[in-house]
């Protein structure tokens, strides 16, 4: 059958960690990282059809590429689409749009360029009204805490687009990326 583009989802992604903040998925973010280790991952995922690499948040980075350890790296992190990679002055930069959570299930290499095999864990949506009830009151707490960083209100529209009050997981990943500092 025809399959849209954003439903195949790649079964080995190439990784890259980050430090500053967590990555949660339907997010769109700008990530900056040092050129070594990472540029010849990004080069890879630039030649790969679903321009699409794995992130994981580690709270202390690696000093060096020799000391990064990939036992270190959490057992979840979020698949992203890359937009727009440069370089410049030792750094990488590029746009993050977050697809969806991945698993390792296995490593294919572990050394630079980092090769994960992945899963997707899939939330169960829940119909209860109590998971209603509480989606409808995390709402209503991420607009009291809006003033607050007005830079989210566009972010937020576009986790409104994908939140169901039957599936809150989307909403509860904005909420933690709100409040993570």
């Amino acid at each position: 059958g025809l399959v849209l583009p954003d439903q195949n989802l790649p079964d080995k992604l190439y990784v890259i960690s980050v430090h500053n903040r967590p990555f949660f998925p339907a997010q769109v973010l700008p990530v900056i990282v040092n050129e070594h280790p990472w540029a010849e991952t990004l080069e890879l995922v630039s030649k790969t059809p679903h321009q699409r690499l794995a992130l994981f948040y580690m709270d202390t980075p690696a000093q060096d590429a020799a000391s990064f350890d990939p036992d270190s790296l959490p057992e979840h992190g979020t698949m992203v689409r890359v937009h727009h990679a440069s370089k410049e002055g030792g750094k990488l930069q590029f746009v993050a749009q977050g697809m969806a959570r991945v698993r390792i299930r296995g490593w294919l290499r572990r050394k630079p360029p980092y090769l994960v095999e992945v899963e997707y864990p899939q939330s169960d949506e829940d119909p209860r009204d109590e998971v209603k009830a509480y989606g409808m009151a995390l709402i209503n707490a991420i607009k009291e805490l809006l003033p607050l960083n007005p830079l989210y209100s566009e972010e937020l529209k576009n986790y409104l687009n994908r939140f169901s009050p039957n599936a809150p997981s989307p909403l509860t990943d904005f909420a933690a990326a709100l409040t993570t500092a």
